[in-house]
């Protein structure tokens, strides 16, 4: 059986399977991994969703997400494959599908090696990682869900994951682009020196051309959107992140 014929029967069959090991639960959406038949596993989001009739056309989160990681990876992004994706209607007006990924072999994301690196290595992933974001951005990519627990560390990539919400757009929207290192900032451990942080705002506000006003108003936003983060209760039983200390460019 080819590849692209036992993906997709391993994604129909994912409709329905049990979860393996289930790594995340939220309202209308299971993460969860599975063996794959020829060794090693397979990472599976399982999707739920009650539809209204003007909707019924619309792709489903899947397809979505899908598409979203396709174009990204032929864009030379570091991005798990897209193996298969399934649906299927559930009643009148609901609908399952199913998108399945290739397993990301790593150790930890980047928020759980930030945690324990030194000085040295910590500088060495900003410089990684503002060189990562700012060719997202730059391209007109926003994440909308950038958080470095949402980033996995293989070998000495850095590999994008959780890509559901993300979008590109033609008129570059700042608001975004401030949200995504509201999110970087949000979930940066306090472990981390502020040397590192420096380098990692300074490379991506030189990497995409701020003058140095625009670099701190910016900034601003970015930490003011932070602090709205931090107050925030975390839904669906999700961490509370360390809050930031503070990116100050000086």
């Amino acid at each position: 059986m080819a590849d692209k014929d036992l993906h997709a029967e391993l994604a129909a069959e994912a409709l329905d399977a049990a979860p393996g090991v289930l790594l995340r639960r939220l309202p209308g959406r299971e993460v969860f991994a599975l063996n794959h038949p020829e060794g090693g596993l397979v990472l599976v989001k399982r999707f739920s969703e009650r539809l209204v009739w003007p909707a019924l056309g619309l792709r489903s989160p899947a397809q979505r997400e899908a598409g979203v990681v396709e174009e990204l990876r032929c864009q030379g992004f570091p991005v798990p494959a897209v193996l298969a994706v399934q649906e299927r209607r559930a009643g009148r007006l609901g609908r399952r599908s199913v998108l399945l990924l290739e397993w990301i072999e790593h150790r930890q994301t980047l928020r759980e090696l930030l945690r324990e690196a030194s000085g040295e290595e910590a500088r060495q992933r900003a410089r990684t990682l503002a060189e990562l974001v700012t060719r997202l951005h730059v391209m007109g990519w926003h994440h909308r869900d950038l958080y470095l627990q949402h980033i996995l560390v293989r070998a000495d990539e850095l590999v994008l994951i959780d890509l559901g919400r993300a979008r590109r757009s033609s008129s570059l929207r700042e608001r975004w682009f401030v949200k995504d290192i509201a999110g970087l900032v949000h979930s940066c451990p306090r472990a981390v020196p502020q040397r590192a942080r420096l380098e990692f705002f300074v490379r991506y506000a030189c990497g995409r051309g701020m003058s140095r006003d625009r670099r701190r108003h910016f900034l601003a936003a970015a930490l003011a959107k932070e602090r709205r983060m931090s107050a925030h209760t975390p839904r669906h039983g999700e961490e509370q992140h360390a809050r930031g200390q503070g990116w100050t460019d000086r």
